[in-house]
């Protein structure tokens, strides 16, 4: 179901308004306080991730150099059509692309390595130290890797949280075979 632009004012002024002071939202508060204002089949993680891609798109907007109003038109040197140019339109049909496109690029590359989102990273094995930690760490706070991710020092800087995960899960797997072996 599309999302109505009414639904994407109400959102946006709800987020402002429920934001905690960890700097997250109460999706289920805003979803209960405005049930009427949206779709009855959205949910406190359609909020979410509508919320996510709005704030998405606005990073992209504002390393185009576009207007915050025009999210969806083209960037200003793009939005120039090709037949109001004819001596243009014979030279390639491609829109120019904004002198800032290189550097918006490379951003965002450098943005999604520094999260762990490109599975072309480079691998870093897990050494003994780590390993220990984080087997302390989850007889501590149980399987709740956010908690153990924030609250643990000691990980390689590269982890992530879904790092934890898979870590835990591939020992979890080999002390089973080891076990019945």
């Amino acid at each position: 179901m599309p999302w109505s632009q009414r639904e994407i004012a109400v959102l946006k002024e709800a987020v402002h308004k429920y934001v905690s002071k960890s700097g997250g939202a109460a999706w289920a508060a805003i979803l209960c306080a405005h049930a009427r204002d949206f779709h009855p089949s959205r949910n406190a993680v359609d909020l979410k991730d509508k919320w996510r891609n709005l704030e998405r798109q606005k990073q992209r907007d504002d390393l185009w150099g576009r207007p915050a109003d025009a999210s969806s038109a083209a960037p200003a040197s793009v939005a120039e059509p090709a037949a109001a140019s004819p001596a243009k339109a014979s030279a390639g049909s491609l829109p120019k692309v904004p002198a800032a496109a290189p550097q918006a690029a490379a951003l965002v590359r450098e943005t999604i390595h520094a999260r762990g989102n490109v599975g072309n990273r480079r691998r870093v094995p897990w050494s003994s130290q780590e390993v220990n930690l984080l087997k302390k760490a989850v007889m501590k706070h149980g399987q709740k890797w956010t908690t153990i991710y924030l609250s643990t020092n000691g990980f390689n800087e590269t982890r992530t949280t879904m790092d934890l995960k898979d870590k835990w899960r591939n020992l979890c797997k080999s002390e089973g075979a080891g076990a019945t072996t």
